[in-house]
């Protein structure tokens, strides 16, 4: 194939999916599932991270995933959100959204409300997001869009602007990346409130209704617990941690669709599997995992030296759960999260303190 052919030898999402117009909701899949990753990514320096009395120098210290997962997070949150706002503004007018002003056939029958090959509009250039975040606010602020139904986009109007900023940041320098507290901001204050106003108006509530934990009184779902904790409590970043790895794990949960057709031979070899390696642990624990309902969940122990508070003696060694794992939806958390009772999620404390 020559790169024409190459170019060419493509399908329109319409085609295959015709309730689908865009990917705009594969983008916002994809920017929550970089989120949520992380924790996962800093895992092995969250002690760290959450230290305020490390040197800077110290906690800025990011691994590449975690470089990968922030920069996606942000490239892909603002794909969606750009393809959501020229959807809106083409709906009143294709011509709101779409520069023709060279294609002067096309821009006429456009105007006169003629009609027109669609296919003539694939290769137009679209205005550019902070074109159409500035002419939709002001539409509705001005009332020409219903003001009422699209208010919070107005209200959102300074974040928005400063997502594109970081978007850009990414796709045209690639030098400068959030730091993990302030992505976690980010979206816990302004993204997530965002997305459950926008979800809930475009008749989408129940998307993202399988990001949620099973707890003994009930169901969690996970990204109104975050918007929650960041309404009405100070900023936990081990609470934000747990949610994201439990939002992680969600998306990779096997079992979730098992409701429809029935099937639990990923629960019963996740089963099987965490049976054995049980085994292998001086206390073989395997737990109820709070995500995907499985048995599957393993506990990971090892020993610590203790020492008295008060002559600093060798006081024996401890033995501590430092991991759980669960070898059906993957779900991972060390003992550097804290105390798991304290975050007000009602889950097993997987870790116990160091007396």
């Amino acid at each position: 194939m020559n790169i024409n052919e190459i170019q060419n030898d493509g399908f329109y999402i319409r085609d295959t999916h015709p309730r689908v117009k865009n990917m705009a909701f594969l983008s916002l899949s994809m920017a929550l599932k970089a989120y949520f990753e992380t924790y996962k990514s800093m895992s092995f320096r969250f002690s760290h991270l959450k230290d305020t009395s490390v040197s800077p120098e110290d906690r800025d210290y990011y691994s590449a995933s975690y470089i990968e997962n922030a920069s996606e997070a942000i490239f892909h949150l603002q794909h969606f959100l750009e393809l959501f706002i020229k959807e809106l503004l083409e709906k009143e007018h294709k011509l709101l959204a779409i520069d023709v002003k060279k294609k002067h056939t096309l821009l006429f029958d456009l105007i006169k409300g003629n009609t027109y090959d669609e296919s003539l509009l694939e290769n137009e250039r679209h205005i550019e997001f902070s074109e159409a975040l500035e002419r939709i606010v002001l539409l509705i602020k001005e009332n020409r869009i219903d003001r009422e139904k699209y208010e919070f986009i107005v209200d959102s109007n300074t974040w928005l602007k400063s997502l594109n900023t970081l978007r850009n940041r990414i796709a045209h320098r690639g030098v400068f990346i959030l730091r993990y507290q302030a992505l976690d901001y980010l979206f816990g204050k302004h993204v997530f409130p965002f997305l459950k106003q926008l979800l809930t108006l475009e008749g989408n509530e129940n998307r993202f209704s399988d990001l949620k934990l099973k707890s003994p009184n009930g169901e969690v779902l996970i990204i109104d617990e975050i918007i929650k904790h960041f309404e009405s409590e100070a900023y936990n970043i081990s609470k934000i941690a747990l949610l994201k790895e439990l939002g992680r794990a969600c998306f990779e949960n096997p079992t979730k669709y098992q409701f429809i057709t029935g099937d639990t031979h990923e629960r019963r070899r996740a089963e099987l599997i965490a049976e054995e390696i049980s085994k292998l642990e001086d206390i073989g624990e395997v737990l109820v995992c709070p995500v995907c309902q499985t048995k599957s969940l393993v506990k990971y122990h090892d020993y610590v030296e203790t020492y008295d508070s008060n002559t600093n003696e060798y006081a024996g060694d401890v033995q501590i759960v430092y991991n759980v794992t669960c070898y059906c939806c993957s779900l991972e958390l060390f003992s550097n999260l804290g105390v798991i009772k304290n975050m007000n999620l009602d889950l097993e404390d997987y870790f116990s303190e160091i007396p």
